[in-house]
């Protein structure tokens, strides 16, 4: 075991080459002389982060919202909203994102390996750092298995091998849970540093698995201890502009309503804001404001034309443009940096309102009816989104007498739309619901192809993996 070679990238310098695929060449550091120190198992979780920035810049975010009921893509990215299925160059533009969640599991693998015999740290560190390295682990496969089904399961004890077959999604999930309760017991209460592991973002993420595997009861148990710790709070607003004490720039680990986000603000620009708006030097504005708008609404869309006016969200998220040959447009100004083109931002993966919400829709389909304490999850969020204040009674809060059970999941599910409007997360909603055909059919009269469901396996994966066939690709593909 002493002598065993282990594979290390050191990322966080750039190392990495965007044409390498799971096969390039890393430098080479013998395992009794790394990861013996702390300084040397900081650096081994830094070198997980850089992928997953990667992997959430741009274009997969672009991919999960252009498929659902909220935006459009155009020109090259408009076939994803056909409903179809990825086609073409599409297809291809997944395979990044499958390389960068592996290149993270690569990188937590070994850490997850050799940490046991670091000789200059205690049991407790030691277990410290297993636990954020297999946290990171469980969330890339996370991403990975909503998107794709059942993939090849890379662990720290077949991380040499490079045929591997597709596991089934059932055992991938296992996985993903055993990892994360794993890090719920083993991380602090709270992390080292903003962005960085903690019990609580096991727990949220813990908590995201079982509401997708519609094991509600754990989902919403692990919501309310989140709900109960006290640990966090919504940021108050009383105008639509002081949203940007929640998703500006400034905002970047000073609140007690992020939970787990993805940092860019201190470590570079975030570029997907930049994918969604427009390059307003073409309405006599400043090319600093400047963007691609792939990706947008249109009035006419049942999503917008039920969206209250009065809802400070809508003011603060949405922006209506008529833009010339192209008619008029709903452009995102949720991820605002007034001074600069790319966000400065960080990527809000989990927050305080994403687990009330979480624990609103849980509760009520444990209790078969929405309940007392999950309307009141609800209200707090609405509250905020009316310039209320979120802990006390309000005149637009939404009285339990009025909603049964299927009303108030409809209720929480476009709730959870709007609060989480442009985060990436209304498809992986819709797919847990299983409304997503619905939802759909209802906003564009499109009946959404089953390929469009799973994406396809990357053709590198497939060519370089020979225990992964054509044949085993996902259906339609």
């Amino acid at each position: 075991m002493k002598a065993y070679i282990v594979c290390f990238i050191l990322v966080m310098i750039s190392l990495v080459s965007c044409k390498d695929e799971l096969l390039e060449k890393p430098y080479i550091i013998t395992q009794e002389n790394f990861y013996n120190t702390k300084i040397e198992a900081e650096a081994g979780i830094a070198a997980i982060f850089p992928n997953l920035r990667s992997a959430f810049s741009n274009v997969y975010l672009l991919t999960t919202e252009a498929s659902t009921d909220v935006f459009i893509a155009r020109d090259s990215w408009g076939q994803i909203s056909l409903f179809e299925g990825l086609d073409g160059g599409n297809r291809s533009a997944t395979e990044g994102f499958w390389k960068h969640f592996y290149r993270s599991i690569r990188n937590a693998n070994i850490m997850i390996h050799s940490l046991p015999e670091a000789s200059g740290l205690s049991e407790d560190e030691k277990n410290r750092y297993i636990a954020e390295a297999r946290f990171l682990r469980a969330f890339a496969y996370f991403h990975l298995v909503r998107c794709w089904g059942g993939v090849p399961l890379r662990v720290e004890d077949n991380m040499d091998a490079i045929h591997i077959p597709r596991s089934s999604a059932q055992d991938v999930y296992q996985l993903i849970i055993d990892d994360l309760l794993f890090a719920e017991n083993n991380l602090p209460d709270s992390p080292p540093v903003a962005g960085r592991g903690s019990k609580w973002t096991a727990k949220a993420v813990l908590a995201d698995v079982y509401f997708m595997l519609h094991d509600n009861t754990s989902a919403r148990n692990k919501a309310e201890e989140i709900i109960q710790s006290g640990e966090f709070a919504l940021v108050e607003v009383r105008d639509s502009m002081d949203f940007y004490n929640v998703f500006g720039k400034d905002a970047s680990g000073k609140t007690q309503e992020e939970i787990f986000y993805i940092k860019y603000s201190q470590q570079g620009s975030w570029s997907w804001p930049r994918y969604l708006v427009r390059n307003k030097a073409e309405e006599g504005g400043s090319l600093k404001d400047g963007g691609y708008w792939i990706a947008a609404g249109r009035p006419w869309m049942p999503f917008y034309t039920n969206w209250d006016e009065n809802d400070l969200r809508k003011a603060w998220n949405t922006r209506v443009v008529d833009i010339p040959a192209r008619g008029t447009q709903v452009l995102v100004s949720k991820f605002r940096d007034l001074e600069y083109s790319n966000g400065r931002m960080d990527y809000p993966l989990y927050r305080y309102a994403d687990i009330l919400l979480l624990f609103a829709e849980a509760d009520c389909l444990v209790q078969n009816g929405p309940t007392a304490e999950g309307m009141e999850a609800l209200n707090m969020v609405r509250r905020r989104a009316y310039g209320y204040e979120t802990q006390s009674a309000s005149p637009v809060d939404f009285l339990l007498t009025d909603y049964d059970k299927e009303q108030f999941l409809d209720l929480v599910l476009y709730e959870r739309g709007k609060e989480t409007y442009a985060e990436g997360k209304r498809w992986f909603d819709l797919l847990r619901s299983g409304k997503f055909q619905e939802i759909i059919k209802e906003s564009y009269d499109i009946d959404v192809q089953e390929r469009h469901l799973l994406w396809p396996i990357p053709n590198a994966e497939i060519n370089f993996n020979d225990g992964i066939s054509a044949s085993d690709n996902n259906p339609g593909f």
